[in-house]
């Protein structure tokens, strides 16, 4: 439920924030995102106390934390748009992929429709009743344009997910107390659905594929290959790291299945493991 009390305290009486509303299908599978994110992060976190049997457990199910190439530490935070790309397929060329159509605007967010970035270790065991107190503070601050106590955010349009940008730690207390947040939004549309395709593995049906085919839309055209995406051929096939709601909000948005032969298409589990463990090892430590 939102935090309604809280709004009548502290927005201006002429402010009406606006909401954003997704079909109850949309809004299922933007909840899978985020708790998907918080399963493998949660996991991350504890894995210093977990037994050896349970931790062979959870190597064998690919949920084991990843290494941080530099630090050699474990990810326990996923950077929260690398993720939400990453489900998409776009984590290669995401900042190719979407582009700013509206600037900020105080929206009313569920709150288990963003994805955040726990990453302070304070913010790990926060009490809820201290939380709570706090909320009237962070919604003063949003209101005001105070980016150092304020909650800024990017909505990936027109799919039910939505990234911090300002905020990050906070974002889990909000889903943990379900009180909904105010944020300042920023709208980014994604590139055209119909620039898109998705594969199945002809060896695999349960692996999925990404790819920009081009041709469709100047501009997004033009994007990609500022990035020299289509050059590196990553554009030609991702693979999706997690076809379980991957492929759905892809559908939803108007995605279209087609066939691949031959040998671009010729992968199996592996692949997808493997493009899975990459996205997870993009974070903090």
């Amino acid at each position: 439920m939102y935090n309604d009390l809280s709004l009548q305290k502290h927005l201006p009486v002429p402010l009406t924030p606006r909401q954003l509303t997704f079909s109850n299908e949309n809004m299922k599978l933007g909840r899978a995102v985020i708790e998907l994110k918080r399963k493998y992060e949660a996991i991350a976190r504890s894995w210093q106390t977990l037994t050896k049997s349970d931790r062979k457990q959870f190597e064998l199910q690919n949920l084991a934390p990843q290494i941080h190439p530099t630090t050699g530490n474990f990810i326990y935070a996923f950077r929260p748009d690398n993720f939400i790309f990453a489900v998409l397929g776009a984590n290669y060329w995401s900042h190719a992929s979407y582009g700013a159509t509206e600037g900020k605007h105080l929206t009313i967010v569920n709150p288990w429709l963003i994805a955040g970035g726990l990453r302070k270790k304070s913010w790990f065991d926060m009490d809820q009743s201290v939380f709570q107190q706090l909320v009237p503070q962070f919604e003063a601050a949003t209101i005001s344009d105070n980016t150092g106590l304020g909650s800024f955010s990017s909505w990936l349009k027109p799919f039910p997910l939505l990234w911090a940008e300002e905020g990050k730690n906070r974002i889990q207390s909000y889903q943990d107390t379900n009180t909904d947040l105010l944020t300042s939004v920023t709208i980014c549309e994604f590139m055209p659905a119909a620039s898109l395709r998705l594969y199945r593995s002809v060896l695999d049906n349960s692996v999925w594929l990404l790819r920009y085919v081009g041709g469709i839309d100047a501009h997004w055209d033009h994007q990609i290959q500022q990035m020299g995406a289509l050059r590196r051929q990553r554009f030609g096939k991702v693979v999706l790291p997690f076809p379980e709601v991957g492929v759905p909000l892809l559908q939803n948005y108007g995605v279209k299945i087609d066939k691949g032969w031959g040998a671009p298409w010729r992968l199996v589990k592996h692949a997808e493991i493997q493009e899975c463990k990459h996205v997870r090892s993009q974070g903090w430590s």
